[in-house]
């Protein structure tokens, strides 16, 4: 179902009682086929000279005075071998009963909305004559002299190509309606959950009622010649509307001719507080000719707002509304080209494709709706910006006092200019509505750091970009891994450590989260030469104290075998690693003095933190005696019968050794250690120069076994 809003100002069916006034032939035709509207048209004869028919009287035959002065008339017209646009070949008349007027509006080469049996619709805006007359022909008085305000003619001129022959009428009038500017001339509504309006049930309405307003040309292709509004903001039924492999064409400029007001084209999706309002498309092509149409979908009693794999060319501002969670709205797989900005709000988008922008300003509006300080972070990801070699992708415009925090979850940016570029091509144009608002921006999921224009800002932006650096293929060898910068971007300096660790032992691999300030080269080195996976003291009822960063650097002092500082006999102290091994090398810094006793103990099961199963290793030789000095501890691997991994969160299965403090009478001076190594398998160390880029880094370890070099034991 759908409503016509505009006012019918003649019918055309009553040539005489209407009182029309032809050029030559004038009269009532009713042959089928030579009518759209109604149940007949007025007919004339045009010829090779300006030429015009016109009326003084409504459809009631009455005479009417009305302002036109910001409203537009549409015509249902039947003409053929008229001239250009140009040369004003298809015309509107208005008149004040002094001056009378025919504006071009189409031609030969702009035939309007193209309808059944040859019909064309054209439109007349007349807030744009008012300002900008064009091409127009004086049929009585002067054009500057027309009084829009007070409008008591209307009809049709035209200008033919050749002269007319004979008494043959060549032009049939059928239809004269106009509405106020800014309003929606069609509505469309209905529908059910399983039937729902299509664009074929309002192409059948337009010619059934004769409004001229929706074409069908040609197979799944309609053409739209007035302002349309889906849905229903009265509360009385609910409205479902789908649309699926289509191609819509909004005509802002009768098809090559006079254009409408540039903001006098409006489409909207409405609700209502009441009932239930549907509107899906998906594999539609929405295509603007000629003025840009504005699409406003915020209204959110719509219910129901879905798009799936649908593009938007040359139109206006889009203006859509925040992410209400319902899962019912959403855009998916879209593609938007050469539009004015659209209003995102915080709407749901996935897989969206922005090529360039009528807008210099950027392709999307970027509010405080967005900001995920306020507790939404929105969910528009996946979104891609192709430029056209002019304008922003992203105007950040947000109100108040900030400050404001933005993610943009995978937006990445193409062609843009980088910060050394040209300013208003850069990626975003941050131009909040107060200037020293501070503003963050996280860039999430190898999205792509932007590049900026600020021009006039003044608070802080921070661009947050947490790109994932790994370096893999270590196996379980426990390497360590040390990340430095090669170069000074952003706040990185030269020679900083970026970050430092060991290869996790379940995937082989080593990875930290780094800001993405630009293009960093880096120097990565890693190292497999028996560096401890865990060490840690433990006192029962009293928790560990980890030592593995400790046991693994040169640091004088930070090995601290005794639990906190003080000994208690049962203590232990461990040492583990992805591999096996049968050497432990610690080197003191401080030897230890007093009267205790070590065993050296293997694992067998049962837990590792709970006492579980522990057994002596067999012929063990305390190179140490007892962290009395630098030294060597060694066993033999086929003595340790029963040995056992055991799984330590964040690292992996480990095989531990510990020595348990078995008897503890006094400490004269604490033993600290320095560092120390075990005797697993060694490689090679090795070093890579690469760079991080905006996706990150992968670095893949150039490791080799090392078959020939000792354990070593020297200190």
């Amino acid at each position: 179902m759908s409503v016509d809003n505009r006012t019918q100002l003649q019918d055309c069916d009553g040539y005489a009682t209407d009182n029309w006034t032809a050029a030559a032939q004038g009269g009532q035709n009713t042959t089928v086929g030579q009518y759209y509207e109604g149940t007949g048209s007025v007919e004339s004869q045009h010829s090779n000279a300006s030429e015009e028919t016109w009326t003084n009287n409504d459809l009631n035959a009455a005479t009417f005075n009305i302002d036109m002065s910001d409203s537009t008339i549409y015509l249902l017209i039947k003409d053929n071998l008229i001239d250009t646009y140009a040369n004003g070949g298809t015309e509107i008349i208005i008149g004040d009963g002094t001056d009378r007027i025919g504006y071009a509006v189409g031609g030969n080469d702009a035939i309007g909305l193209v309808l059944k049996t040859g019909f064309s619709s054209v439109r007349l805006d007349v807030s744009e004559v008012v300002t900008t007359p064009g091409t127009f022909t004086a049929y009585a008085g002067s054009e500057a002299n027309l009084a829009q305000t007070a409008i008591t003619q209307i009809g049709y001129g035209s200008l033919h190509l050749a002269k007319a022959v004979g008494n043959v009428p060549n032009v049939f009038i059928d239809s004269i309606q106009y509405i106020a500017n800014g309003s929606y001339a069609l509505t469309i509504n209905g529908g059910t959950v399983g039937t729902p309006e299509t664009m074929a049930d309002v192409a059948a309405d337009d010619v059934t009622n004769g409004w001229g307003m929706v074409g069908n040309p040609l197979g799944s292709q309609y053409q739209f010649g007035a302002p349309c509004e889906w849905g229903n903001s009265a509360a009385t039924a609910d409205t479902y509307f789908s649309g699926q492999n289509e191609q819509w064409f909004f005509l802002g400029n009768n098809a090559g001719g006079r254009a409408i007001g540039a903001n006098n084209f409006p489409f909207r999706v409405t609700g209502n507080g009441t009932d239930t309002t549907s509107f899906v498309l998906t594999n539609v092509s929405i295509v603007n000719v000629g003025t840009r149409a504005q699409f406003d979908m915020s209204n959110v009693d719509t219910t129901i707002l879905e798009f799936t794999s649908c593009s938007f060319s040359d139109l206006g501002t889009i203006t859509l509304q925040a992410d209400d969670a319902s899962g019912d709205k959403f855009f998916n797989n879209c593609t938007f080209s050469n539009c004015d900005k659209i209003l995102a709000d915080s709407f749901p988008m996935d897989t969206i494709t922005f090529n360039g922008s009528n807008d210099a300003d950027g392709a999307i509006l970027v509010t405080e709706a967005q900001d995920t300080t306020a507790g939404s972070a929105g969910t528009q990801k996946n979104l891609v910006f192709n430029s056209d070699g002019t304008g922003h992708a992203i105007h950040i415009r947000p109100t108040g006092a900030g400050p404001f925090e933005f993610t943009f979850d995978n937006w990445t940016f193409n062609d843009y200019a980088d910060d050394l570029g040209t300013a208003a091509n850069r990626v975003i144009y941050v131009n909040p509505v107060t200037s020293t608002a501070d503003i963050t921006i996280n860039i999430i999921n190898d999205g792509d750091t932007p590049s900026v224009d600020d021009t006039g800002y003044t608070g802080t932006l921070t661009i947050n970009n947490s790109v994932t650096v790994e370096v893999e293929g270590f196996g379980t060898s426990g390497a360590a891994v040390k990340v430095i910068a090669d170069a000074t971007v952003g706040s990185v300096t030269e020679g900083d450590t970026l970050a430092e660790g060991f290869a996790d032992i379940t995937n082989g691999s080593y990875s930290f989260v780094q800001n993405y300030e630009g293009d960093l080269d880096v120097i990565v080195r890693a190292r497999g030469q028996g560096n401890a996976r865990f060490c840690a003291s433990r006192r029962a009822g009293s928790g560990i104290i980890s030592n593995t960063t400790e046991f693994n650097s040169s640091t004088t002092d930070d090995v601290q075998f005794w639990f906190g500082g003080t000994a208690a006999a049962l203590d232990d102290f461990y040492f583990a690693h992805g591999d096996q091994f049968s050497k432990i090398w610690i080197e003191m810094s401080q030897p230890g003095v007093g009267t205790w006793d070590l065993v050296w103990r293997y694992y067998q099961g049962g837990g590792f933190f709970n006492n579980g199963n522990w057994a002596d290793i067999p012929n063990v030789t305390d190179g140490t005696n007892e962290l009395t000095q630098n030294g060597v501890v060694e066993w033999d691997l086929a003595d340790l019968t029963g040995w056992t991994q055991e799984p330590i969160t964040g690292i992996g299965l480990l095989w531990p050794i510990k020595f348990r403090l078995n008897s503890f009478t006094s400490t004269t001076t604490e033993p600290l250690g320095k560092w120390g190594r075990l005797d697993t398998q060694r490689y090679l160390p090795f070093t890579q120069n690469r760079t991080i880029e905006s996706t990150g880094l992968t670095v893949v370890a150039n490791w080799i076994e090392d078959n020939i070099s000792e354990f070593s034991t020297n200190f």
